[in-house]
């Protein structure tokens, strides 16, 4: 029987779609969440009960769209469907 490699699917998102505080928040609180440096985070879709409101929205499109982690990166695309914040 062949190996078969595991996988798992991103949606990558602009960090401009979350508010410099829920920004700290992920730097410093959240479970399951991997700072990239000074230019966003990996997390997991899993919602937590204190998340932010923008965070918790973006967790939900993921999830609906059946994504597995979030790439927030200050260079990826916005996405206008989307609500922006500036920090």
């Amino acid at each position: 029987m062949a190996d078969t490699l595991p996988t798992s699917t991103m949606l990558i998102l602009s960090t401009a779609h979350i508010s410099e505080a829920t920004a700290g928040y992920l730097q410093h609180m959240r479970p399951h969440c991997y700072n990239k440096g000074d230019v966003g985070f990996f997390l997991m879709t899993d919602a937590q009960d204190d998340d932010p409101a923008d965070l918790a929205e973006l967790l939900r499109l993921a999830r609906f769209a059946g994504f597995e982690w979030i790439m927030l990166d200050r260079d990826a695309l916005e996405l206008a469907s989307l609500p922006t914040f500036e920090w």
